[in-house]
């Protein structure tokens, strides 16, 4: 099958790689349909990405954890009605084993993966790809190929919103850009198709989100702490055709 492989900063190959095998116990084989690509994606293939800088990744890397597809084959131990259902699924992928997953939090979890950009699973930029049945979320019907690859970012938005409390009463643009200002609406969010899902379930849906949960980047100087600092440089990715 073919795949894209970025090898070094600004070089980017499609070339002929061998298909998934059968998948681990716990795992599935995704027909891919959609990709989108974001400013991580541009980070890597420029070099500038914050991984490659601390060793954490390297090259070759397989680009695309924005995706949707098609499960075509499952492990042993996944549930039989996966094969055949279009889905998109979480970029994070925690260990599944440590506290920080067992709360919901892989996004913070020490021995993550991270779709495309660091561990064990490549990115969707080909034919098939393998990742694991846990991190699945089914696509609706009424969303297509280019929906589905945008949940991920889509989500993003979504908790940036949830954050700023957008409760009848309490929908004020100007807390909007004071809280995305400085960071309290993004910082350490489980974002990700699974997290809009957990999130939407509770019941408390609706109800106004604690300024408490919300952390903010500080900035220490030389007594302690001087209070929220702007973040001088944000980005909410929103690629897509009609962005």
């Amino acid at each position: 099958m073919q795949a894209l492989t970025v090898v070094a900063p600004r070089q980017a190959y499609v070339e002929e790689v061998a298909p998934p095998t059968t998948p681990g116990p716990h795992e599935v084989v995704v027909e891919v349909a959609r990709v989108d690509l974001c400013g991580t994606d541009a980070e890597v293939f420029s070099g500038q990405m914050a991984y490659l800088l601390d060793g954490s990744a390297t090259y070759p890397i397989r680009l695309g954890h924005e995706r949707a597809g098609t499960v075509t084959h499952v492990g042993s131990q996944v549930d039989a009605s996966w094969p055949g259902r279009r889905v998109t699924g979480d970029t994070q992928l925690g260990c599944g084993q440590c506290s920080r997953c067992a709360r919901g939090s892989a996004q913070t979890c020490p021995g993550r993966s991270e779709l495309g950009l660091r561990g064990e699973y490549l990115g969707a930029l080909a034919e098939e790809h393998v990742v694991p049945a846990s991190c699945l979320c089914s696509l609706a019907y009424a969303v297509d190929d280019t929906g589905g690859a945008l949940v991920e970012p889509g989500s993003h938005a979504l908790w940036a919103v949830w954050g700023c409390d957008p409760s009848p009463g309490h929908w004020n643009p100007e807390r909007i850009s004071r809280q995305v200002r400085d960071g309290g609406a993004l910082r350490q969010q489980p974002c990700g198709p699974a997290a809009s899902r957990r999130r939407d379930n509770r019941p408390e849906r609706g109800r106004r989100v604690p300024n408490r949960r919300l952390p903010v980047l500080h900035r220490r100087g030389p007594k302690g702490p001087r209070g929220p600092q702007p973040v001088r440089h944000l980005v909410i990715c929103c690629v897509g055709r009609h962005a």
